[in-house]
């Protein structure tokens, strides 16, 4: 495409030099030629920029074409380069006929071609300042290919490191659930062990109330044993106590018979 282009826009410089220099035998011809060459070249510029500005994608596919291109480029400025040493020569002796224009006619003829050769020389400086541009571009292009791939290797090496990040932290992670799962089974053996001991300590001190219980029941029951005891020595006093009541009452009560007796004696006695 860039061939293209460049290859129309410079025939198309050359067919306006070509349209703009015949018939005028002045010098003014050459200067506009010159100008017109100038502008076509601006131009030029100008679209290549916006044709590069638009075309990135495509130049990014054909740089290896571009590579190729460009060293056949090269060879083309070396030919160019000898054709403008060329053109010097012919500058020089169109000057030096451009003095003598008024001589012949046919010298007028010859400074035609000479002009005709100048806008060549132009077309030629033209292409020249296009090939160097598109040897910046080549240029520029592989700068953008080696950022490009150091990019990609410093987008592998970051996701290298992601990836390393993130095994290490799966590890950490793997860790710390392990510990979490040594501590939760510590912790179940340390409530298991706790909950055996408290069971042992609650056997231990329902072994103890039931023993302390027995020895309140073996208590309770010497302590009825002796009330019993106590009872029954209580019922003998009362009946010993009711024996001798008893026994007072049949005193008092041969008492008071031998006292009858003894009235009725000192009865007797006095009506004896």
């Amino acid at each position: 495409m860039k061939k293209k282009m460049i290859g129309v826009l410079v025939t198309s410089a050359m067919i306006a030099a070509l349209l703009s220099g015949c018939g005028s035998r002045e010098a003014s011809s050459t200067s506009t030629t010159t100008e017109e060459a100038t502008e076509a070249a601006t131009t030029a510029e100008t679209e290549e920029e916006t044709t590069e500005a638009a075309s990135e994608e495509e130049t990014t596919e054909a740089e290896s074409e571009s590579e190729t291109e460009a060293v056949s480029e090269e060879e083309t400025t070396e030919a160019e380069s000898e054709s403008e040493t060329e053109a010097v020569s012919e500058e020089e002796t169109t000057e030096a006929e451009s003095a003598t224009e008024t001589e012949a006619v046919s010298e007028e003829e010859t400074t035609e071609a000479e002009s005709e050769t100048e806008s060549e020389s132009e077309s030629e400086a033209v292409t020249e300042s296009e090939s160097e541009t598109e040897e910046e571009t080549t240029e520029a292009e592989s700068e953008t290919e080696t950022e490009a791939a150091s990019e990609e290797e410093t987008t592998e090496a970051e996701s290298e490191t992601e990836s390393e990040s993130e095994t290490e932290e799966a590890t950490e992670v793997e860790s710390e659930s392990e510990t979490v799962a040594e501590l939760q089974e510590e912790e179940s053996e340390t409530e298991e062990a706790t909950e055996s001991e408290s069971e042992t300590e609650t056997e231990e001190e329902t072994t103890e109330a039931e023993s302390e219980s027995e020895s309140e029941t073996e208590e309770v029951t010497e302590a009825e044993s002796e009330t019993e005891s106590e009872t029954e020595t209580e019922e003998e006093t009362t009946e010993a106590e009711s024996e001798s009541e008893s026994e007072t009452e049949e005193v008092t009560e041969a008492e008071s018979e031998t006292e009858s007796e003894t009235e009725t004696e000192e009865e007797t006695t006095e009506a004896e």
